[in-house]
């Protein structure tokens, strides 16, 4: 790659970075805001919205509700622009990068001799182009995972520093329910693709 497009990729992990933060700031503005709905007083009483409140420096209970509302829907239009920005990013980076790769593959097969192109089957040539589309979605999806992994070690990491007790049955629970539908639907994968290639 060259060094402009690897300047990218660093920023991109920044913006996957951002994205992640923002992601747990919008999750994180449900508990209030839910507590501060159902009963302001009696929300009050738990020590992680009155430390929100008194974070940010709210005024009475009565007017608490209208100002939580107004906090949290803007951290959730904040967290869906932040994140629609990513996914552009990661497309834009990703075809870039495979326009790159198609517009050099093209370079090399028409820069060879003749007796390269003579000697040489056209459909040598297509399969070479075509596996330009297998690096692009390898490097989409490759994009993607690393994003999805950084907003999910930052929610889990936010649960574990709320309530580590939960967070972490939940991570064993969640985990061992996506642990038996693997094992169960494994097989049944490696099945179709035999199908596939074959």
């Amino acid at each position: 790659l060259p060094p402009r497009r690897r300047t990218q990729i660093v920023l991109l992990l920044g913006l996957m970075l951002v994205g992640a933060l923002a992601e747990v700031l919008s999750l994180g503005a449900i508990v209030p805001f839910l507590a501060i709905l159902a009963d302001p007083v009696q929300a009050l009483q738990r020590p992680f919205v009155a430390q929100v409140v008194a974070t940010l420096g709210l005024s009475d209970a009565v007017d608490i509700r209208w100002q939580l509302t107004l906090l949290f829907a803007s951290t959730a239009v904040a967290a869906g622009v932040v994140r629609f920005v990513l996914i552009y990013a990661i497309s834009k980076l990703n075809y870039g990068i495979g326009h790159e790769l198609g517009a050099e593959v093209y370079r090399r097969t028409l820069y060879q001799a003749y007796e390269v192109h003579v000697a040489r089957n056209s459909s040598e040539i297509m399969g070479g182009i075509n596996k330009v589309d297998i690096v692009v979605g390898l490097v989409f999806s490759l994009l993607s995972t690393v994003s999805a992994i950084l907003m999910a070690l930052f929610i889990i990491t936010a649960l574990v520093l709320i309530d580590p007790l939960v967070a972490t049955a939940a991570l064993l629970g969640f985990g061992s329910i996506y642990a038996t539908v693997s094992v169960f639907t494994r097989k049944r994968l490696t099945r179709n693709s035999q199908v596939i290639n074959s």
